[in-house]
C-alpha cells in the first residue's frame, strides 16, 4: 500500500566519511554532510531520502553520488532529480 502522507525528519549524524565514498573529503563541510546522508539512506533503505539545497556545488557532488535532491520553494529550478 502507497502511503499518501509525508514525513520529514532532521536527523543529527556525526559522518563517517571513511565508510563512504572514497572522494569524500573529510575537512569539506559538502562531503561530511553527503556523507552523512549516506549514513541516512544505509539506515532506512525504505524510505526516500531527498536532499533539499538550492547551493549548485552540493546539488552536483549530489548528482555524482547519485543522491537525490530539490531545490527549495522559490529557486529557479521546480524539479527533483
Amino acid at each position: 500500500m502507497i502511503s499518501d502522507r509525508i514525513t520529514a525528519r532532521s536527523v543529527p549524524a556525526e559522518p563517517k566519511v571513511s565508510e563512504t565514498l572514497p572522494w569524500l573529503d573529510p575537512s569539506n563541510n559538502d562531503d561530511r554532510f553527503l556523507a552523512s546522508v549516506i549514513e541516512v539512506i544505509r539506515e532506512n533503505v525504505r524510505s526516500v531520502v531527498v536532499i533539499v539545497t538550492g547551493d549548485i556545488n552540493l546539488q552536483n557532488k549530489a548528482r555524482f553520488a547519485r543522491i537525490p535532491f530539490c531545490e527549495p520553494p522559490g529557486e529557479t529550478s521546480p524539479a527533483c532529480t
